[in-house]
């Protein structure tokens, strides 16, 4: 196991040149005693008040089992000026009441404490950081758009950590118009095996439809629609139409039996009208 080299920095809060050049060769840095312990007590003592005083009550209907998934989705969406309490999986029963105590049952608290609470306000905006993020080379730009890839679809991000695609591939997503674009355009990156700059290159230049399929693999699709059993196409059409979504129907087995059954959908909010209008008709 490599162990990394522990640095401290100067009376003016900048590091030598060892460091710098520690933090290129690894990408990370070990800093001892660049924050003193009475400011992380105080950190600490601050994040204890607000979980003392936060009101599990207050999140019942959004974190509920029942709840709709676009509630929890709103309640973090619109949490960027706030301060809110987020949990881990599974520790809401279907009442909403927690199964596990608060302090051990939170994720994470956010967004805003920077800017709304005077301990982690006087923290984050203390000039030596600003010194270090300099002599690191964190612009804020750089900080900015490393952690807009926190806000790519979760297939995205499960790509980018198994190194599928690289951050570079991950930003240029992020440009794309909106996340149904962004997960169309990462299906074509893989299939098309595409680089970074083609992939700016293609969304420089309108993007084409991202909806349409590769030539190849579109020509494949159209060969395998003109094969398909007429029936079958009928079939796919009157679902398409009850459900106001792209139904693919593919059979296989002997007897023609037996296969799979698919229902596509393009963002978030289609999903969730499929969800209910399916559950409806299982309850009807």
């Amino acid at each position: 196991m490599t162990i990394l080299p522990r640095f401290q920095v100067d009376h003016q809060g900048r590091l030598s040149a060892e460091a710098l050049q520690s933090w290129s060769q690894d990408g990370c840095l070990v800093i001892e005693h660049f924050v003193p312990a009475e400011s992380c007590d105080q950190l600490q003592q601050a994040i204890d008040d607000l979980v003392d005083q936060f009101e599990p009550e207050s999140v019942k209907t959004v974190f509920s089992t029942t709840s709709q998934s676009h509630a929890a989705s709103e309640y973090f969406e619109s949490s960027g000026d706030k301060i809110r309490f987020f949990f881990e999986e599974a520790v809401f029963d279907e009442r909403g009441d927690l199964t596990t105590p608060k302090a051990e049952a939170l994720n994470k608290i956010g967004h805003a404490l920077h800017d709304l609470h005077p301990v982690f306000g006087s923290f984050s905006y203390q000039p030596r950081l600003a010194r270090l993020a300099e002599q690191l080379g964190l612009s804020r730009s750089a900080v900015s758009n490393t952690i807009r890839l926190l806000d790519s679809p979760e297939d995205i991000k499960k790509a980018l950590v198994r190194g599928q695609i690289s951050a570079g591939h991950a930003k240029v997503l992020l440009s794309a118009t909106n996340k149904a674009d962004q997960r169309l355009l990462f299906e074509r990156i893989a299939e098309e095996n595409m680089s970074v700059r083609e992939t700016e290159a293609f969304l420089k230049n309108g993007g084409g439809d991202l909806d349409d399929e590769p030539a190849g693999k579109a020509d494949r699709k159209g060969r395998a629609k003109a094969d398909k059993d007429p029936n079958i196409l009928k079939l796919e059409e009157e679902m398409m139409e009850a459900l106001g979504a792209k139904v693919s129907i593919r059979v296989n087995g002997r007897r023609k039996q037996k296969g799979v059954l698919s229902v596509s959908f393009n963002s978030r909010e289609e999903f969730d009208r499929l969800r209910e209008r399916l559950l409806g008709l299982i309850e009807a």
